[in-house]
């Protein structure tokens, strides 16, 4: 049993890993809704990641490129977080 959990656990740490570097490349772009994000235009930076870590309400509800390339990759690494895998301790 123990050496399934192992493997198992190997599997979603590599799946992990694969998301959060996806997701990493995915946010290294210039945000392309600063003219439709409120006082957009005012904010000192222009990286995906940065907007998305300020404006989180505006990307999770309004972005369609949040909705449709990040959304499901916070999903899927939600859905290990909630599996509360050892590797995240």
């Amino acid at each position: 049993m123990a050496e399934y959990q192992n493997k198992t656990e190997r599997a979603l740490k590599n799946r992990w890993m694969d998301l959060k570097n996806r997701r990493e490349e995915l946010t290294m772009i210039t945000c392309g809704e600063l003219a439709k994000i409120p006082k957009g235009f005012d904010l000192p930076y222009v990286e995906c990641k940065s907007v998305i870590q300020s404006q989180s309400d505006y990307c999770k509800t309004s972005c369609e490129y949040y909705k449709k390339k990040l959304l499901p990759i916070d999903e899927e690494m939600q859905e290990i977080r909630d599996s509360r895998p050892s590797f995240l301790d």
